[in-house]
């Protein structure tokens, strides 16, 4: 009788232990699967497009990956899959033959049954390109920092941003305290000049400067992290593609703070480099505002 029962047990708890396991799963994973239907308008230069689909609540996991075909009757790019009921962050991203990115747009919809989700594309750069309100892209993100970030490229401001036609020079501030709240990664840049902006606003200082710009009708404009000046030093200034007025052989600002007394700058040098001056220092280190789009 005790065999009868343990051969009755060891089953159950099985069946228990796979139940468990079902129910952790991540959306995208599931057996019974709903149905995600992605539309973008057509664009002539695109050659191929896809919409990678990331569960909301867990941004890190693999995405479903959605091709989309253009429809020569409607005009239209589109495509479906099967997903798990849940809500997604949808990245979707028209490319040239090339590789480059046409067009792009980042949604967010909830998966009940069948669902249907009509993009409307933002236009895609280049680095080095201009865009419409007059500045330079440096950098682009991956669909999945775009899913987490809400943001595909960085932006530094024209040349002639501020009324002295140059890039002008000022101190960095906050001096004699470690905040302890800046970073040197790329993305931490408009979150570090939030941060300090919130201790205390001061105008003239190089987070100041930066987040009063206003140009074509933008306004988030803030000082770049250490990691961001240094993609804008190699990527437009040292490349020499872009005449981006850059003051040769200057020192820039970066939002990222050293210690107690001084902050981290960027050489724009044919040998440019990473240092750390005097955040009271307010008559050779210079100020270039960028934005996230």
């Amino acid at each position: 009788m005790r065999n009868v029962r343990r051969n009755m047990i060891l089953p159950l708890a099985a069946l228990v232990i796979l139940l468990l396991v079902l129910s952790c799963r991540e959306p995208g994973l599931q057996d019974e699967l709903d149905s995600l239907a992605v539309q973008a308008s057509a664009l002539p230069t695109a050659d191929r497009g896809y919409a990678e689909c990331f569960p909301a609540g867990n941004l890190s996991a693999e995405p479903v990956r959605i091709e989309l075909a253009l429809d020569g009757e409607s005009g239209l790019w589109g495509g479906s899959a099967g997903v798990a009921g849940g809500v997604y962050r949808v990245v979707t991203t028209m490319e040239t033959a090339d590789g480059e990115t046409a067009a792009y747009s980042v949604d967010e919809v909830s998966v009940d049954g069948t669902a249907s989700l009509a993009v409307e594309l933002d236009a895609g750069y280049t680095v080095g390109e201009e865009t419409a309100s007059g500045g330079f892209i440096f950098h682009e993100q991956d669909a999945r920092s775009t899913a987490m970030t809400g943001w595909r490229y960085l932006c530094c401001a024209p040349g002639d941003w501020h009324e002295s036609g140059t890039d002008p020079v000022c101190g960095w501030s906050y001096s004699g305290r470690d905040t302890g709240l800046t970073r040197p990664v790329v993305g931490a840049g408009l979150v570090n000049c939030t941060a300090l902006d919130t201790i205390e606003e001061i105008p003239a200082s190089a987070v100041g400067i930066c987040m009063d710009h206003s140009c074509a009708d933008c306004t988030d404009w803030f000082l770049p992290s250490a990691e961001e000046l240094q993609l804008l030093y190699e990527r437009i200034y040292l490349d020499g593609e872009t005449d981006a007025g850059f003051v040769e052989d200057g020192f820039y600002w970066s939002s990222t703070e050293a210690d107690e007394m001084k902050a981290y700058c960027w050489e724009f040098s044919e040998t440019g480099k990473l240092i750390a001056g005097p955040k009271l220092l307010d008559n050779v280190i210079r100020v270039r505002p960028v934005r996230t789009l």
